[in-house]
């Protein structure tokens, strides 16, 4: 699904991901587009994706994940499916609030760190930022799923 996104036969956006900046005329869809291509092609010798990424995240998520350098060390440990996948797909968008979508994709693992072929669900959690959308966290399906069904069980 590209509900946040436009026309299934447009150019993707995320295609030309070196040149994109955040400016309002990207949707959230196209956001993640930008970061998961950015992520795919992401040259370990120089981080360019890892670099663009960041570009991307919210002021908060800058704050909370940043330099650089250690939101590369935590994508590197934590998330290691992102780079450089073999392939991703965006399952669904929606409108969670004013000024905020929450967007669902699937990623499949590429060779690198030994994980070829593994598939991982995550959720992008956006918010418009002067004029923009930008990224404010980034969580694989079950941790959501667990920290859902915790909050349940304290209501």
């Amino acid at each position: 699904l590209r509900a946040a996104s436009g026309p299934l036969d447009a150019e993707p956006v995320g295609k030309c991901w070196r040149s994109e900046v955040p400016r309002p005329e990207l949707t959230a869809t196209e956001v993640v587009e930008v970061q998961l291509r950015a992520l795919q092609e992401n040259d370990p010798m120089t981080d360019d994706g890892l670099a663009k990424t960041f570009e991307f995240a919210s002021p908060g998520n800058r704050a909370a994940t940043g330099p650089i350098r250690r939101f590369a060390s935590m994508i590197r440990n934590g998330y290691p499916i992102l780079l450089n996948s073999s392939s991703f797909s965006v399952l669904s968008a929606l409108r969670v609030g004013e000024g905020r979508y929450a967007v669902r994709v699937r990623v499949v693992a590429g060779d690198s760190f030994g994980l070829g072929g593994e598939e991982e669900v995550f959720f992008w959690q956006l918010s418009k930022t002067e004029s923009c959308w930008m990224t404010d966290a980034v969580m694989p399906e079950a941790q959501s799923s667990d920290e859902d069904t915790a909050a349940a069980a304290e209501i």
